[in-house]
This record gives C-alpha cells, structure tokens and sequence, in this order.
C-alpha cells in the first residue's frame, strides 16, 4: 500500500471522526443542553468540554494537513476536492473558535451552582455554531470520499 493509499484512509478516518463527533452532538446532546436548567447546563457542557480539548483541535488539525498533502501528492482534476475538503475542515476550525469556542470561555468562568441573574442563555448561539460547523463536516467527509474514489 502506498503513501496516497494510506493517506487517504488517514483522511477519511479523521474527517469521518469529525463529522460523526458533530452529528452526535448535534442528534443526543443538544437537544439534552436544551432541555436543561442553566446550572445544570453550563456544568454538563463544561464537563463534557474537558474531553474534547485538546483531542477534536488535533483531529481537525491532522485532517487539514493531511487534506493538503493529498491535494499536493494526487495528480488530475480530482486533486482539487482535496482542497474543497480542507477548506471546509478549516471551516469548522474557525467557526469552532470564534463560535462555540468563545461561548465555552465565559461558561468556564460562572459557577453552575450559582449563575448570576440576568444571565443571557447562549444555548441558541451555541446551537446554531454547532449546526454550521456540523454541517461543514458532513460535507467534508463527503467530499473527502469522493475524491479518494476518484484518485483510486
């Protein structure tokens, strides 16, 4: 098996952890964060952010190197889905740091037990990042598996 071969399954495995990560969320938790008190919420959601960080960053960041590599390595017209694919993997990047990533820093900053008044909700905000950048995953991998069939 050569270096495109392996890449290309590097690829998919990682854009695929991507856009399965994001569906997840997107399916079972949010629909839970929506229905939750807003202690309750901000506690759960900053719990659950300690998993993701720093793993999903070096995922999307691998699967944006690696996109380029194969961009760069495969010959024919194919190549370019390779960098259709980075560029929306770049875009859940930024979408998930200056989105969700932002509203995370101020939820880690209020105590669950004790959320001062007039505190504004960021669920829906939160929610619709979410959206944008799951959206932008499933499209990646979509793509990214177009391409490793074209360059077969």
């Amino acid at each position: 098996m050569g270096t495109l071969h392996l890449l290309s399954v590097l690829v998919m495995l990682t854009s695929g952890l991507i856009a399965g990560v994001f569906f997840d969320v997107a399916l079972a938790m949010l629909p839970a964060f929506m229905g939750m008190t807003p202690g309750r919420f901000i506690y759960t959601n900053n719990t659950i952010g300690k998993g993701y960080h720093p793993t999903m960053p070096i995922v999307c960041s691998t699967t944006v190197v690696v996109n380029l590599t194969l961009f760069l390595l495969t010959d024919g017209p194919h190549r370019y889905l390779f960098l259709i694919a980075t560029l929306l993997v770049a875009g859940t990047m930024v979408v998930s740091e200056f989105g969700n990533m932002r509203i995370n820093r101020v939820l880690l900053k209020i105590d669950p037990e004790n959320v001062p008044a007039g505190w504004q909700d960021p669920r829906a905000r939160w929610r619709a990042y979410h959206l944008i950048r799951t959206a932008l995953a499933v499209l990646a991998v979509a793509v990214n598996g177009i391409a490793v069939v074209l360059a077969g």
